[in-house]
């Protein structure tokens, strides 16, 4: 934020001479507002005499003594600071001082302007003469957003009686510009993911493994209101080492919601606390919030947490120590299933009751999986029953593991012991020398490959694994992934220490490969952002960023090696022309746009990336939403544009898409989108409302990237300055120009998809304004309409309304669309209402008198004004609707 220093200069030579004190009628004092103010060379005047701010009091009793005073308004400024210079006229063994004070009335006390350490600020005489600099004294902030502060400079001896007469030079005031008048900062700190931004008071994260794959992490949002500056952030505390932030201090524009990791990387066993603090300038006080984190040493699998296997009696107890997040199973057999057995769970944080469930056994076999809650570290089992519990076999841990015992297909039931294929919530061991060929969609939740051992995945099928992988010597993925020919294809390789030697080995060794990377804000000699082509073979891919390959054949590509990382990041960059970042899905199963928005929201423009079409060669936007499951494909990539740097994306295996959960879609089904069709591939943009937004483009918006086919149309919306692929808009109505794009001319269709999504009482219009049509898009979802080559920007405007919903007496008459636009006053009614005439008024004067057309929007063009608006609807009047024109 950028302040407005103001200075006063007062450039004297003051000799303080014996004065009579007498009141001022009228004081004089320099605002500040006003900025610089300079007086050279000029002799101090008594009070009286004086029609300055500064001027010379001096003491009615004793000679010599008086006090230096400055009559300053300090509205609307803060920051106030003050420089000086002092010496004496001639010398004298008398020790004389003047000492800075102030007060805010002329009624008060004088008050000492003191040091942090509390003392005196004060010029004292010397035997000889020497000059003195105060330079930048910072003032109470009590003297801040004052009309009436006086500053003075106390003349008085500690001993002696000769007035050495103190001298006064190079006087300078300055301040800093508070738009917000005093107003108090405010912060508000929530989880990022907390819709209702609760103030927190305490973070307590995850009771760990150590070690540790990747740092346990928390998004936090600060929110702020009347910051004047920088919001500072840190940490401190006996365990500070072990927690981090990505940033501790907010400078940029979005500092009135801004999102921070924390991190806690232990490094040792136990339960380690801090405290964040945040600051700012003029908030009441610090914001403190105490972060706590624990993690224990790691288990090995398959190992039973439970001290004893049977039970003999009609109770039993057992308090277990857990990790958060994780996947335990709890078995046993009962050897007598008449009386059946009661059993109570209960999650604890310490000695914290988080979570408790009940359950009642009346099989033979008791075995069921139990998910560890969030930040819980101990588990609860009681058992109980009417008659004596007879169960041995008893088992708490890890879940049993699968093992696949010889090579062939993952989903052959015959190749694991025990047999059966395995599932998400199974440990997976892969035997050593044993190939696993996988030719469907496969999943598990742990995954361990024995000395060479190897697992083929092969093309379009999704491998999830939603735990950690382990490799023993010699073992390795091959990942196949097929390019199609002819075309630019958008990847991102799923392997560490991959390299570009893969895509020219190919069958015949006769193909023809290009491949390319996008260099942010690094201009080619194509004018363009994208590298020359790649030869090097050696070249490593990196993961997490985003390739694009041309291949003039059918390519089959082999990545061969280990896995990506469980958590790949990957650093965004942005310059002052160009913030695209191309990056890409390393994990080898779809990524969850709902899980992954924690981790991206605040980062990139929308939250919205841009998926790159291979066949209709289009980008289309997908926004990032914690209320909607969208798929983000594997091995793909995809462009980001940044919002500031330093900052980056972080993919977790965590985020990747559960199979077979929920409903499958690669769109937005809860965004508005706007589309141009031809030969049934489509090209959009997406719409939506949020009330934190602007009209203007800002960071809920994302500009519009264009594809490279000249046979396929784009579409954007556009408001005159920004081309948006990505429009929220705060409030209704919202009109913006709809931009078409298409290299060769063709007959197109232009499309309102998930219109089920608008609340009750919008409308959405499409303006023809070439043929002065309005298509009602809640009645028909297309237009058809024929694009010449090149843009078009003034043809369309979409208009986005709400009903006014008027009252007259007990009825409240709805469906009725009023509204203007660009000098126009604008009028729909829906068919629930017969309306017949409309009258507009000025200063009570009528300006327009006309009947309605039905199902049509009336349009009529008005001087820019005040107005009123009469409706005559089903035989009433319905008067003084109040419609401004811009």
């Amino acid at each position: 934020m950028q302040f407005l220093k103001n200075k006063i200069y007062i450039v004297v030579l003051i000799i303080l001479l014996p004065l009579f004190a007498f009141s001022q009628e009228k004081i004089v004092k320099y605002d500040l507002s006003n900025g610089k103010y300079e007086l050279k060379n000029f002799d101090i005047q008594e009070e009286s005499k004086s029609n300055s701010p500064i001027y010379f009091i001096a003491d009615e009793k004793e000679e010599g003594k008086g006090r230096v005073v400055l009559n300053l308004s300090t509205l609307n400024q803060d920051k106030l600071t003050i420089s000086w210079s002092n010496s004496t006229a001639q010398r004298t063994s008398s020790r004389w001082y003047a000492r800075l004070q102030y007060r805010l009335s002329a009624n008060d006390e004088w008050t000492d302007v003191v040091t942090t350490k509390g003392n005196n600020i004060e010029f004292v005489s010397q035997s000889k003469r020497y000059w003195k600099d105060f330079n930048n004294i910072v003032l109470p902030e009590e003297c801040n957003n004052k009309d009436f502060v006086q500053l003075s400079w106390k003349i008085d001896a500690y001993n002696g009686t000769t007035n050495p007469l103190i001298l006064f030079r190079n006087i300078e005031v300055t301040s800093e510009y508070d738009k917000y008048f005093g107003m108090p900062a405010e912060v508000n700190v929530s989880m990022n993911s907390d819709e209702k931004n609760k103030q927190l008071s305490s973070i307590i994260f995850d009771n760990i493994p150590i070690p540790f794959i990747y740092p346990e992490s928390y998004r936090i949002k600060v929110q702020g209101k009347q910051i004047r500056d920088s919001i500072n952030l840190s940490i401190s505390g006996e365990d500070k080492e072990y927690f981090s932030l990505s940033t501790t201090s907010i400078k940029d524009k979005a500092i009135y919601n801004k999102v921070v990791e924390i991190k806690y990387s232990p490094k040792k066993e136990g339960h380690h606390k801090a405290i964040l603090t945040i600051t700012t300038s003029k908030l009441a006080s610090p914001i403190q919030i105490n972060i706590e984190g624990s993690c224990a040493k790691h288990i090995s699998y398959e190992k039973n947490l439970l001290p004893n296997t049977e039970i003999n009696s009609n109770t039993a107890y057992y308090r277990i120590p857990v990790f958060s997040n994780t996947d335990y199973q709890y078995r046993f057999v009962q050897k007598d299933i008449s009386s059946p057995i009661r059993i109570k769970y209960k999650w604890y944080r310490d000695t914290k009751l988080m979570f408790s469930m009940r359950d009642t056994v009346k099989k033979s076999l008791y075995c069921v999986p139990l998910k560890i809650p969030a930040t819980a570290n101990y588990l609860e089992i009681q058992l109980s029953c009417d008659n004596n519990i007879d169960i041995s076999d008893m088992y708490f841990g890890s879940p049993k593991v699968k093992t696949m015992i010889s090579s062939g297909n993952w989903n052959d039931e015959n190749n694991w012991e025990p047999k059966g294929e395995p599932t998400m919530e199974d440990f997976v061991v892969i035997n050593r020398g044993v190939n696993a060929k996988v030719n469907e969609d496969v999943a598990c939740s742990m995954l361990t490959l024995g000395d060479s051992s190897n697992i083929s995945i092969n093309t379009g099928k999704t491998f999830y694994v939603s735990s950690d992988i382990f490799y023993g010597k010699h073992s390795y993925f091959t990942v196949h992934q097929y390019l199609l020919p002819g075309k630019w294809n958008y990847i991102s390789t799923p392997i560490n220490q991959a390299r570009a030697a893969i895509f020219s080995m190919n069958t015949n060794n006769n193909n023809d490969t290009w491949l390319m990377k996008y260099n942010t804000g690094q201009k080619s000699k194509h004018d363009d952002y994208w590298s020359e082509y790649l030869t090097d073979p050696k070249l490593i891919l990196e993961p997490g960023q985003g390739y694009a390959v041309y291949t003039h054949e059918p390519l089959d590509v082999k990545y061969e090696g280990l896995l990506c990382n469980s958590s790949v990041t990957y650093n965004l960059v942005t310059t002052e022309d160009d913030k695209w970042n191309l990056v890409g899905n390393p994990y080898t199963a779809p990524l969850s746009s709902k899980k992954l928005f924690d981790d991206i929201d605040g980062k990139i423009q929308g939250n919205c990336i841009l998926l790159f079409n291979r066949e209709s060669k289009v980008y289309n936007p997908v926004i990032i939403d914690s209320k909607e499951e969208v798929m983000i494909p594997s091995l793909e990539s995809f462009f980001v544009e940044a919002l500031n740097t330093p900052t980056d994306i972080t993919f977790k295996r965590k985020h990747q898409y559960i199979p077979q959960t929920g409903t499958q879609t690669w769109v937005n089904n809860n965004y508005l989108n706007l589309s141009v069709t031809k030969n049934s591939n489509s090209q959009y943009v997406l719409l939506g409302m949020d009330p934190r937004s602007e009209y203007s483009f800002d960071e809920y918006d994302c500009h519009k990237m264009f594809g490279n086919n000249e046979d396929m149309p784009d579409i954007y919306l556009t408001d005159g300055k920004d081309e948006y692929s990505v429009n929220v808009f705060p409030d209704y109505p919202a009109i913006y120009n709809v931009g078409l794009y298409i290299g060769n001319p063709s007959q197109v269709e232009i499309n309102l998809n998930n219109i089920s999504v608008l609340p009750e009482n919008i409308m959405v219009f499409l303006e023809d304004k070439k043929n002065n049509i309005f298509y009602n898009f809640c009645e028909e979802s297309k237009v058809s309409t024929f694009l010449k080559s090149g843009t078009t920007q003034d043809e369309f405007r979409i208009h986005i309304i709400k009903a006014i919903n008027v009252k007259e007496g007990e009825f409240e008459y709805k469906g009725l669309y009023l509204w203007q636009d660009k000098g126009r006053m604008l009028l729909y009614s829906e068919k629930t209402n017969k309306l017949e005439k409309v009258r507009v008024y000025n200063n009570r004067q009528i300006v327009l008198d006309v009947d309605y057309v039905p199902n049509e929007v009336l349009v009529k063009d008005i001087k820019q004004g005040e107005y009123t608006v009469d409706l005559f609807v089903n035989g009433v009047w319905i008067k003084d609707i109040d419609l401004t024109i811009k």
